[in-house]
């Protein structure tokens, strides 16, 4: 079910437009600006492949003095890099930007992480491209999680695997999902 699922979405965010992505990214972008507002170092992703644009995202937070992490990802897996300007990403694996730089982040210090993800369902759970870098590295975090997805890709039910993390939130162009309230609210929050 997982593989048809991320075949038929990646389809379909493929044949969007790159206008249209920006332009509904903008909306996300206000929205995850909002919700980050109090956090200070917080960890993103470059996008790719039609996903949300993280770029605008990125150089919008880095403007505001945030600590703006970028994962690096390596044969132990994701290494939060510390990134002082958009030019300190170049294209690595898959084309996909990372920091040439090696100002690793202790993953304890993060606030925030932005989760990239092909599809959600509202109790947080997604689908991943299948590598499980982001599952291995989110079990040994402790902080907010947001997912950053377009409307279509909020489907009704994903069903979870054991080692599958899921968000706190996420957010689309047209709404803020805050899923596993009881968990979330209960969880020390970061």
């Amino acid at each position: 079910m997982k593989t048809a699922l991320r075949d038929r979405l990646r389809k379909e965010r493929g044949a969007l437009s790159p206008k249209w992505i920006l332009s509904q990214s903008k909306k996300i972008e206000k929205k995850l600006v909002s919700e980050c507002e109090k956090k200070n170092a917080i960890m993103l992703y470059a996008s790719f492949d039609g996903e949300v644009d993280t770029h605008e995202i990125i150089k919008e937070l880095l403007k505001r003095k945030k600590i703006v992490l970028l994962p690096k990802v390596g044969k132990k897996g994701i290494m939060p890099v510390n990134v002082k300007r958009f030019n300190e990403l170049k294209p690595r694996r898959y084309g996909i930007l990372e920091p040439i730089g090696t100002r690793a982040h202790p993953a304890n210090k993060i606030d925030c992480i932005v989760v990239p993800g092909i599809c959600f369902d509202e109790n947080g759970h997604r689908i991943g491209f299948g590598a499980g870098f982001y599952d291995r590295f989110l079990s040994n975090v402790k902080c907010k999680k947001i997912g950053l997805a377009f409307d279509f890709q909020i489907v009704k039910k994903i069903p979870p695997h054991p080692h599958d993390i899921p968000v706190d939130v996420i957010i689309t162009e047209n709404r803020v999902i805050y899923c596993n309230r009881k968990v979330y609210k209960s969880r020390k929050r970061c």
